[in-house]
């Protein structure tokens, strides 16, 4: 179940911050929290990809993912250190961070072992000057002081690797939960790597059996094994205690409280008696279902609960019940993107046949709020599922409509649901109760054009007066050549990917009634390549994305990289129709085809023509307009990005921040391109003035395409030259010798490519 809006504003505000050129930031979901930890004032709420700290003394988050700092995603494990002040964090791979107030430090060790296949860390237990790491082998000490592995121990039968689920210690022993049973050994024997000394408890039932947590609390230590039952050892017996709590998952120990954290409850037991919280309140729909994932009491004595779907959870000493999660979407679904303005939509289904279902919803960045479209929200798409594309109108961005995978077509208002098309209300057709929207695009008219693969007229558009119109034309008739993804050109020419494999073009003349005028033709996408020694013709299966740049070239990502079209209209004429791969030289003194060995998932054209390709396995690569040179290549190793499978890309032509899904949520980087502008009205620099304690790129802003813009001194000196990305020009602040310039106020001449408009604007900069 998904969240309420409400929610993601209940406590705080998180404002972002201008983002300048050439950082990285992300927009990652905070909710689907697997564990949280006290430190100080703050309390931290850790999911896989990230953290963030709610500060109790000012109500302020901070957040935490690979771009703010952290070395790795996929975490599975936190606690504090009192000794060092900090938090650590383990991740799935072995990795390892310390988190202090200022600075993160890494200790990869484990995640570089080579010999160790299974290297997930489970649990983190603190003391004194020591952690140590339950791992999915075995039990890891590391000595905090020096930042480094003290010692691994292997307690499995003949030093076997076991995976060990939680450590905890009293005065006398260590304890340990692990998939072969709870182990101890007493805590000064001078050799804990030997496995001899851990002793398996075999007084519990069915000893050998996976147990998932212990803790000790008030002289006892309780467990709970894999079906979730407790059991507890008060130094000489273990017996089964809280026999009507099912499905326990942890067990919390605070000097107040034990705190069971199930699969339906969190209960709060201590001398008073027992609280059980099962539900919270007025949060989240009375139909939902929590999630606890982790609990505990703080210093303050308030508890807290962290829910795999619903964030984290404030519950005061006076009994009500908060939310407290940063701005954020309410999941990491991201599968495909688009913008409008400032405005960033993300669809969150899989249009994957097959594929899990995913319920309908949209993530919606409005300026710097996200708002999440769900059931939840919005009762009227209860029972949906899959929103696989979003088109916002093109004369209000609060207009939208979504495509699904199974159940047709949504219209919204703002962030109300107007109407669900499909078969039985609609032109639209059903096969076996499916109503697929493969593709939605508007036209220049304000036609919104969308394919509907599993009927006989897989085309319709909706006029702006609401009317609809079906079309059929042969290539798209049946259910052998099912239509997908729609893009209209500047040609008024719609494009379509037919069965995943070919193209259909369709231009209509005049009036969309009048369809005696109109030229359509399918075809396979083909491309004649010259290598620089012979000619190669080359057919594609797989057809995942089309584009169209600024000057009207259509590129065609495949599952062998591009195919561009440099005159697309000719499909219409009498000629063969081929596309070329653009091509590079790696030095071996031939052409070789871009990107041949990976597959294209996106592509996106900057405000400077450049092109952007997401990949499913190589991360993202940035080329100059004409693909003849690469600017940048990012991946998992390089940058922040979570995950090289890139399934869209989208750029925000204002401000030229790009934005990517991937399958572990959403990341932008904010280019140096923003669409171009008809004139130099809007024409600005930032920030103005420069400080001296700035030290990051200077950017102008509101230029023409190809601008030409000279930076000079007072009296005339070129200090800096260049040309436009789109409506961005980036200046790093330093001379033609790579000095930071002086103190002064220095001028900024810019013209169109053709001279026939300027401007001049200043700029005051402090050494």
């Amino acid at each position: 179940m998904k969240l309420r809006t409400l929610i993601f504003v209940a406590i705080g505000i998180s404002v972002l911050g201008k983002i300048t050129a050439n950082n990285w930031h992300s927009y990652l979901s905070y909710y689907q929290t697997i564990a949280i930890a006290q430190g100080g004032q703050r309390i931290f709420a850790a999911n896989e990809n990230g953290l963030f700290s709610f500060n109790l003394s000012d109500n302020s988050f901070e957040m935490r993912s690979r771009v703010e700092g952290l070395s790795d995603s996929g975490i599975s494990a936190i606690n504090w250190s009192a000794a060092k002040g900090a938090l650590l964090i383990g991740y799935s791979n072995g990795n390892l961070d310390l988190l202090s107030e200022n600075s993160v430090l890494n200790l990869p060790d484990l995640k570089i072992k080579t010999s160790i296949s299974k290297k997930t860390i489970n649990n983190i237990f603190c003391e004194g000057d020591f952690a140590w790491l339950s791992c999915d082998f075995g039990i890891v000490k590391i000595n905090l002081k020096k930042w480094e592995v003290a010692e691994t121990w292997y307690i499995g039968s003949e030093a076997s690797a076991i995976s060990v689920k939680e450590l905890t210690a009293d005065d006398r022993y260590f304890w340990a939960a692990t998939e072969s049973g709870v182990f101890r050994v007493e805590k000064n024997n001078p050799n804990l790597q030997d496995y001899h000394n851990w002793i398996l408890q075999t007084q519990l039932p069915f000893a050998q059996n996976q147990f998932n947590c212990i803790s000790i609390y008030n002289n006892k230590v309780y467990t709970c094994n894999n079906n979730g039952k407790v059991y507890s050892f008060d130094g000489i017996n273990w017996q089964s205690v809280y026999p009507d709590i099912t499905g326990v998952r942890k067990i919390k120990s605070f000097p107040s409280a034990s705190v069971l954290v199930s699969d339906k409850s969190v209960e709060v037991i201590n001398s008073n008696g027992r609280i059980t919280i099962s539900k919270y309140g007025t949060l989240i729909s009375t139909t939902s279902k929590i999630s606890p994932s982790d609990a505990l009491i703080s210093n303050s004595g308030e508890l807290w609960i962290g829910d795999h779907t619903f964030g984290l959870i404030r519950k005061t000493t006076a009994g009500s019940l908060n939310s407290v999660v940063p701005n954020c979407p309410a999941n990491n679904n991201s599968k495909w993107l688009t913008t409008s303005g400032n405005n960033l939509y993300v669809a969150t289904g899989s249009d994957e046949t097959g594929s899990i279902a995913i319920p309908a919803e949209i993530h919606w960045l409005k300026d710097v709020k996200w708002i999440s479209i769900n059931e939840n929200y919005d009762p009227k798409l209860s029972g949906l599922s899959n929103v696989t594309r979003i088109a916002p109108s093109t004369s209000n961005p609060e207009h939208l409509w979504g495509a699904t995978r199974e159940d047709g077509l949504l219209e919204f208002t703002g962030q109300q649901t107007i109407k669900n098309y499909n078969s039985s209300n609609s032109p639209l057709e059903s096969r076996n109760g499916i109503c697929k929207i493969g593709g939605l695009s508007y036209d220049a008219s304000g036609n919104l054009w969308l394919t509907n693969p599993l009927g006989q007229h897989q085309l319709h558009a909706i006029k702006p007066d609401g009317t609809w119109k079906s079309f059929t034309f042969p290539g798209i008739d049946n259910q052998f050549t099912p239509s997908g993804d729609i893009i209209v050109t500047k040609t008024d020419t719609k494009w379509i990917i037919v069965n995943n494999s070919d193209l259909f073009a369709l231009r209509t003349k005049n009036t969309l009634d009048n369809t005696t005028d109109d030229l359509y033709k399918k075809t396979s996408v083909r491309s004649r390549f010259s290598n620089g020694e012979t000619t190669i013709l080359k057919g594609y299966n797989q057809i995942n994305v089309i584009s169209e740049d600024h000057d009207g070239y259509l590129w065609v990502g495949t599952e062998n990289g591009i195919v561009l079209y440099t005159n697309p209209e000719s499909l219409f004429g009498d000629t063969e129709f081929y596309g070329v791969q653009p091509s590079i030289d790696l030095g071996d003194g031939l052409f070789h085809p871009l990107l041949e060995n990976e597959t294209i998932n996106a592509i996106a054209v900057d405000g400077g023509n450049r092109k952007w390709f997401g990949t499913a396995n190589s991360g993202v690569f940035l080329f100059s307009a004409d693909c003849s040179k690469l600017i940048n290549h990012f991946n998992t190793d390089n940058s922040p990005l979570f995950s090289n499978n890139i399934t869209s890309i989208a750029i925000n032509g204002q401000n030229g921040e790009v934005f990517f899904a991937t399958e572990r949520g959403l990341i932008s980087w904010m280019g140096a391109a923003t669409e171009g502008d008809n004139t130099f009205q809007n024409l600005y620099v930032w920030p103005n003035p420069v400080r001296e304690t700035y030290s990051g790129n200077i950017t102008v802003e509101g230029l023409k395409d190809e601008s030409i813009v000279k930076i000079t001194d007072i009296i005339g000196n070129l200090v800096f030259k260049t040309t436009s990305n789109g409506g961005r020009a980036v200046w790093d602040g330093k001379n033609r010798n790579g000095a930071r310039v002086s103190t002064g106020v220095y001028l900024i001449f810019c013209s169109d490519s053709e001279g026939n408009q300027s401007r001049v604007i200043k700029l005051l900069f402090i050494h």
